[in-house]
């Protein structure tokens, strides 16, 4: 099972943290989420990666992905310590994931088809030159097909070279 799970929606509102004594809370930013399910608060630490490095603002669309391991405080609305969010079209989805070294996803769910026009990056935006497989990936992408695996061509594809988004406390 992928140890990192997400939650997509439409930002509400984006505000500092309230009621918090720890030091990185003036770092931190609490966004108002959305979703289909309902409600959902996020936390965004000033390491989080978001895809673009661009700010985010209310009505914007995300998907913003969490450790599924890590712990949660049991309140509603769901908070989740994000590690890293990016903000989409309609039509895209994202997925962070690991993938094996034939660019399938750990979860068995989604392989990747790397073409030419496929933007291959770091998390700081700069080209990556390296081999795909055996790590955590970003891939943003519009469609695939309803095979299991699906296979898509992804548009962007963000390698943490070898190791995960920063883990936030």
């Amino acid at each position: 099972m992928s140890r990192f799970r997400s939650v997509t929606g439409t930002i509400n509102h984006i505000g500092p943290m309230q009621s918090c004594s720890r030091e990185w809370c003036n770092c931190a930013s609490l966004i108002s989420l959305h979703t289909e399910q309902g409600p959902a608060d996020l936390v965004i630490f000033a390491d989080t990666y978001i895809l673009g490095c661009e700010p985010l603002h209310p009505g914007q669309r995300i998907t913003a992905f969490y450790d599924a391991n890590a712990p949660m405080p049991l309140i509603y609305p769901p908070r989740y310590n994000i590690l890293a969010a990016a903000r989409l079209n309609p039509a895209q989805t994202a997925l962070l994931a690991y993938f094996d070294e034939q660019l399938t996803d750990e979860d068995n769910t989604l392989h990747l088809n790397i073409s030419r026009s496929t933007k291959l990056l770091t998390p700081n935006g700069q080209l990556y030159y390296g081999p795909l497989g055996k790590q955590v990936l970003l891939a943003v992408y519009s469609s695939s097909t309803r095979s299991m695996p699906a296979i898509t061509t992804p548009e962007t594809v963000i390698t943490f070279c070898g190791r995960p988004p920063l883990e936030n406390s």
